[in-house]
């Protein structure tokens, strides 16, 4: 009996990919930043409204844990964004509320909406 080869076009080649940045669990996380972040020109431009003497955060969404995020910021690999590279101080997972995994796509909306709602309270934030 001789075996036939299924040849694999466009249309049924990707009905078998997985979507990995769609299905993949991040969690929101929160870095408190020296106060020498607000000279830098960008981060002030984006906090007008900061009240002095509250905190400066940064806030991301990961994959990883938050710990593991956090120091890959410090040492500047992967993809770090600079403000949490230079002026990260320490994690402030206080700040995030119901800090559980969700897909991606959801993930991206909560930080936008975490960081609104963080400079609403006065906190000073970095968002990218």
């Amino acid at each position: 009996m001789k075996r036939r080869k299924i040849a694999l076009n466009s249309r049924n080649r990707h009905s078998f990919v997985l979507r990995p940045f769609e299905s993949a669990s991040c969690v929101l996380y929160a870095i408190e930043l020296h106060p020498d972040a607000m000279r830098d020109p960008a981060f002030a431009a984006m906090n007008p409204h900061w009240v002095p003497g509250m905190p400066l955060l940064y806030i991301g969404m990961t994959s990883l844990t938050p710990e593991e995020r956090f120091q890959q910021h410090k040492t500047g690999m992967k993809n770090a964004s600079r403000i949490p590279h230079q002026f990260g101080m320490k994690l402030r997972m206080d700040l995030v509320p119901g800090n559980r995994p969700v897909r991606r796509t959801i993930a991206m909306r909560q930080e936008k909406r975490l960081a609104r709602f963080r400079r609403s309270e006065g906190y000073a934030v970095w968002q990218a």
